[in-house]
C-alpha cells in the first residue's frame, strides 16, 4: 500500500456535520432549486429574446447573468446529491469490481472520449460492498481519465488489485494529464477540481464522491503523489464490509 492505513476510524457515524449537510441539502432541494430554475431559464430567455438589440456590454452582462445561474444550479444539484449518498447506502452483498468497473465505463458510452478509452481489467474479485456506489466510485475515476486524457494519445486505464489482509487495494492508473491543482488531499474536497484547465468543465465532485462513498465503506483513498506519467489513484476497501 502507498502508505499504512488504520480503518478502525473510518466507520460512518452521524455527527453535528453530517446532520447539517443532510439538512442543508434537503433545503436546497426544496427551497432552492425552483428559483434557480426560473433564473437559468428567464436570463436565457432574455438573453434570446434581446440578442442584437442591445449593447455588448449589457448582451455580455445578461450572458453572464444566464452562466453563473446555470453553474450555481449545477452546484446546488451536486451538494444535494453528494448528501444523499447516505441515504442509499447499503451492503447488498457480493460485488464483483471487475463488473462494477465494466458497468462504469459502459454507462459512459458515447461521451467524448468514452468509446476510445482502452480499459484493461485485472480486478476480478468479490467483496461486500454497495454494488450502485462501488459502480459510481468506478464512474468518477474513469470519467476523470477520461476528463484528463491527451488529446493527442490514445487513452488508457488500468485497474489491478492487491490484497493484504482484509483489506483490498484498487488502483486506477491512467496515462492522462494527471492532477496539475495540487497533487495532495485537495483533489478529494467538494468543488474543488484537479486540473488548472478551466475549459474541462464540470463542479470538481467527482474525487469527493469517491471520498464519500470510501468513507461509508469504512475505507479510503489517495493519490499516488510518487506517479509521474499520469495519474494513480488508489482505493483501499475492506474485503468483508467491516473495518478492522
Amino acid at each position: 500500500m502507498i502508505q499504512e492505513v488504520s480503518l478502525a476510524s473510518r466507520t460512518v457515524d452521524a455527527n453535528p456535520s453530517e446532520n447539517a449537510l443532510e439538512v442543508l441539502a434537503a433545503a436546497i432541494s426544496h427551497d432552492v432549486r425552483a428559483p434557480l430554475r426560473h433564473l437559468v431559464a428567464f436570463s436565457g430567455f432574455l438573453q434570446d429574446q434581446t440578442k442584437g438589440s442591445l449593447s455588448d456590454d449589457v448582451e455580455e452582462y445578461v450572458r453572464i447573468i444566464n452562466e453563473s445561474a446555470e453553474n450555481l444550479a449545477n452546484m446546488a444539484d451536486t451538494l444535494v446529491d453528494f448528501a444523499r449518498l447516505d441515504q442509499t447506502f447499503d451492503r447488498n452483498g457480493g460485488v464483483n469490481i471487475a463488473r462494477c468497473v465494466e458497468d462504469a465505463h459502459r454507462g459512459l458510452v458515447g461521451e467524448a472520449g468514452a468509446d476510445d478509452l482502452v480499459l484493461t481489467l485485472s480486478c476480478d474479485y468479490t467483496i461486500t460492498a454497495d454494488a450502485t456506489l462501488l459502480t459510481r466510485l468506478c464512474r468518477e475515476i474513469i470519467d476523470n481519465a477520461i476528463k484528463f486524457r491527451h488529446r493527442d494519445n490514445m487513452s488508457t486505464l488500468d485497474v489491478t488489485h492487491a490484497l493484504h489482509g482484509d483489506l483490498i487495494e484498487l488502483s486506477f492508473i491512467d496515462n492522462g494529464k494527471g492532477f496539475t491543482n495540487g497533487s495532495d488531499d485537495r483533489v478529494f474536497k467538494l468543488f474543488q477540481k484537479g486540473h488548472t484547465d478551466t475549459t474541462l468543465g464540470g463542479a470538481g465532485a467527482g474525487l469527493a464522491i469517491c471520498r464519500r462513498i470510501c468513507d461509508l465503506h469504512g475505507g479510503a483513498i489517495e493519490m499516488d503523489q510518487s506517479h509521474e506519467q499520469g495519474a494513480r489513484i488508489v482505493v483501499i476497501l475492506p474485503v468483508n464490509g467491516d473495518p478492522t
